[in-house]
């Protein structure tokens, strides 16, 4: 029975086989939720929310588009290629919880888990039995790869896949149910794809399967010609322009503040052309190469290790975990089409996965490891659904389907083992490290001491890397600066508000003196902000207020 036929007692049924995995995923999601620190890409564009919770904080630096920004206070499309769709979503728990650490990886926890429903939700519509469907969530549910995503700017980039998975589950239900709702079936389908690409621009990468799924998956009895097909897509459409109206919205902002189309269109080519994305040199083969290494890194879970300790270390097991994830689905999707029982569901998981990376060969090395985070969802949801074709093969004699079964078996236990495996070697790093470089802990230190002893000054932070966590963290209430505004520092100083000045990289002891002579003032106090083990991630420079000090 399908999700959208459950009875009093079937939802019961339904909904219970994920109560231990809610609680396995809360387990493996909430170990030490304030390690890693706080990266800067990991809380864009959390980090505006600040400013929508406290209306008389002092303003933030916003990386936003021209006439996004409304009233200083409400975000619409941060670049050409994102919108802030999961900020306002988020907003319930930002107001649950406030601007704390451990409150924005809890509702970066939450998207996870509802990435795992949505896939539990599209195994369970094809009448994959409710236990079955939930082993393949508890798998994905400890995977590091994808745990530690939400502590990482991997977050971004893959909480969308939870609308890719419910788009499949409309068109599922669109040409498999009944006529009457059909059509509403696809525009749900639609809009939900339109939110994914709102999410993030590379979920347009899936469009040629859904496109392909569209035109090849017909009504049961194969009695919908073309122009019914047509007709059909008509409505995927309109849903899909209903999804992406967030991106509608940001555009026409952008051109009313550029003056009309001629200067939208002159503002995207310069930014384009500034951000290089299709600058990449590389060949056709490297670019394949490419993508591939960025994927087994993900899946393999070194691209996290990356991130956070500075190293590519893999899962234990990590080759049977690949063979699992990404050969095995193709190699039984072959042996099922071959016996004629292939599943349209597992056409199109595959189809997403192969649409995805063939896409992402325009963009070659312009891409990275977190771009590719969202096709390990797919991947478990493909294991699956391939898997169960073979135990439910109507032509195979009961013995073979039984030895499917134990083989399956087998082949979720591995993935699970290796999986906690590398929950444990993860977990024991972080505790080892607290993360290192601008992964450290050393962010919210800084952040606490800001709170505590410096709530008053002036606070510049010309380098990448700090003033998004620490608007964030600081919830507003400390006044920052990007800019290197020596005009604005001596201002304060002049009148009795201590300027700090955070430097992460170069000489920072030059450049800290270049900012006493531009200043014309005392040497400033400086303090280490270390990592963990003792190396110093930056210094904060506090130059200390004296009005006698002062020109006049």
């Amino acid at each position: 029975m399908s999700a959208s036929g459950h009875t009093p007692r079937s939802r019961f049924s339904y909904w219970l086989p994920l109560v231990p995995v809610a609680i396995v995923f809360a387990i493996a999601a909430g170990w030490r939720m304030s390690l890693p620190g706080l990266y800067m890409d990991a809380v864009d564009p959390d980090y505006l929310v600040v400013r929508i919770l406290n209306s008389s904080g002092y303003e933030v630096p916003a990386w936003i588009l021209p006439g996004n920004y409304l009233g200083e206070r409400f975000p619409i499309l941060t670049s050409l290629y994102h919108s802030t769709l999961q900020l306002w979503l988020s907003l319930p728990g930002f107001l649950l919880f406030g601007t704390s650490l451990v409150g924005l990886r809890t509702i970066h926890a939450l998207f996870g888990f509802a990435i795992i429903w949505s896939m539990y939700a599209v195994l369970n519509d094809r009448e994959i039995s409710h236990a079955w469907a939930a082993a393949a969530c508890a798998a994905l549910a400890v995977d590091p790869a994808f745990v530690y995503s939400f502590r990482t700017q991997n977050q971004l980039s893959t909480v969308p896949v939870l609308w890719i998975f419910l788009s499949v589950l409309q068109i599922d239900r669109a040409m498999l149910g009944p006529q009457d709702s059909c059509a509403r079936h696809l525009r749900l389908s639609g809009f939900f794809f339109g939110l994914a690409v709102v999410g993030y621009f590379t979920f347009l990468f899936f469009l040629p399967a859904v496109v392909g799924a569209l035109f090849t998956w017909h009504q049961r009895d194969n009695s919908v010609s073309r122009p019914g097909v047509l007709r059909l897509s008509t409505h995927w459409v309109t849903g899909l322009c209903c999804g992406l109206s967030f991106y509608i919205v940001g555009y026409v902002l952008l051109a009313v503040s550029q003056g009309g189309l001629g200067g939208l269109f002159t503002y995207i080519s310069a930014m384009q052309s500034r951000l290089g994305a299709f600058a990449s040199q590389l060949t056709l083969m490297e670019r394949v190469g490419f993508a591939w290494h960025q994927i087994v890194a993900v899946f393999s879970n070194s691209w996290n290790s990356a991130l956070m300790f500075g190293d590519f270390t893999p899962v234990p097991a990590a080759p049977l975990k690949l063979a699992i994830l990404l050969i095995l689905p193709v190699a039984l999707w072959v042996v099922s089409e071959y016996r004629n029982i292939a599943s349209r569901l597992l056409r199109l998981l595959l189809a997403l996965q192969l649409s995805f990376f063939t896409i992402s060969l325009i963009f070659g090395s312009r891409l990275g490891g977190h771009h590719y985070v969202c096709l390990l969802p797919l991947s478990y949801a493909a294991l699956i659904v391939g898997l169960d074709c073979m135990i439910r093969d109507p032509t195979a004699v009961p013995a073979s389907r039984s030895l499917w079964m134990a083989s399956s078996v087998v082949v979720l236990a591995s993935l699970i083992a290796i999986n906690v495996a590398g929950d444990r070697q993860m977990t024991a790093k972080l505790g080892e490290t607290h993360g290192v470089g601008l992964y450290s802990d050393a962010i919210n230190h800084f952040a606490e001491d800001l709170l505590q002893s410096k709530r008053d000054h002036f606070l510049i932070l010309p380098d990448w890397g700090l003033y998004m966590p620490i608007a964030f963290l600081t919830g507003a209430n400390i006044q920052i600066s990007t800019d290197e505004d020596i005009s604005a520092a001596k201002h304060f100083l002049c009148h009795k508000r201590n300027v700090s000045v955070a430097l992460i990289s170069g000489d920072r002891a030059a450049r800290f003196s270049g900012w006493q002579q531009r200043l014309a003032w005392k040497a400033p106090i400086v303090e280490d902000y270390r990592q963990f083990h003792g190396k110093v991630v930056f210094q904060v420079g506090t130059f200390v207020a004296d009005s006698a000090s002062c020109v006049q």
